[in-house]
């Protein structure tokens, strides 16, 4: 008998009346999927983000917390070309370029923030402290206040999370008060992980170096490279989405890479001209 990892995910396109007719808030949707099995979410941010792409960090701790709450996953950002945005002309292909590589941008930062939270949430300490989590084109901005062992952990827990650039913290740091006497010797609370083997329910954490302060590390060049690589074959091969997908992560990298925006646009082009091919073209009436 065959076995397959796959998972029910559903898009809130399939909600889009009940959100236009107030039936369903953005709550109530994700509620939805998660009451029929359906915990990967495809957001439509133009049509349910207010503001976007201005989004306030209310809405996204919000969003974040909606995730835990019903133990879904964002896995898909609809995303737009709306080159028809102004009345009198066409977006150029660099504005073009621009709302990609800024969709692209967002949703990752999103995945990234999610799974930081849940990270947190994972492990004893973290849980229980007040940590915020924002994150900014691949770098995670630690806040709020914690123990020095709350904030330890924390740090080096982001730092795992996939697509992390780099993690800055700024936690308080809040040690519990001692008593000045006690009637016999305890031990206290330690602010590393103690060596040796974890006891039960310990979450073994190892050691990870401390990133660069006040700046990024730069990007590994054996990955650009690859992906660059893939981009170019998959524009010999007329595959303009997964050309954009491979420049836009290069750029999300490395944002001023000028052979990935310059494929960018090159991918964007060509996919105009795949749109072109399938449908029929008319020029916005100037008014």
């Amino acid at each position: 008998m065959a076995v397959h990892a796959i998972k029910r995910g559903v898009s809130f396109y399939s909600f889009q009346e009940e959100y236009f007719l107030g039936q369903l808030d953005i709550e109530g949707c994700i509620k939805a999927s998660a009451d029929i099995g359906a915990l990967g979410i495809e957001i439509i941010p133009e049509q349910m983000m207010r503001g976007y792409p201005n989004i306030t960090d209310d809405f996204y701790r919000q969003w974040h917390s909606w995730m835990d709450t019903y133990g879904t996953t964002p896995v898909a950002s609809d995303l737009f070309i709306d080159t028809k945005k102004f009345p009198d002309r066409w977006l150029t292909v660099d504005e073009q370029v621009e709302s990609v590589h800024r969709d692209l941008q967002e949703m990752n930062d999103g995945v990234i923030a999610v799974a930081a939270h849940r990270a947190l949430r994972s492990n004893p300490r973290t849980r229980r402290a007040d940590i915020e989590v924002e994150v900014d084109e691949g770098v995670v901005s630690l806040s709020g206040k914690a123990s020095s062992a709350a904030a330890h952990d924390a740090e080096t827990m982001a730092r795992r999370v996939e697509g992390v650039k780099d993690v800055v913290s700024t936690i308080d740091i809040e040690e519990p008060e001692r008593p000045e006497k006690a009637e016999r010797t305890e031990q206290p609370e330690r602010a590393e992980p103690p060596e040796g083997p974890p006891g039960p329910g310990a979450m073994p954490l190892p050691p990870v170096p401390p990133g660069p302060r006040g700046g990024r590390p730069s990007a590994d060049p054996a990955k650009v490279n690859q992906l660059l690589k893939e981009a170019h074959a998959a524009m010999k091969a007329g595959n303009a989405t997964e050309a954009m997908a491979k420049f836009g992560a290069v750029m999300g990298m490395d944002h001023e890479n000028e052979e990935a925006r310059q494929g960018m646009k090159d991918a964007t082009i060509l996919l105009g001209e795949n749109i072109r091919k399938m449908v029929p073209h008319t020029e916005p009436s100037p008014r």
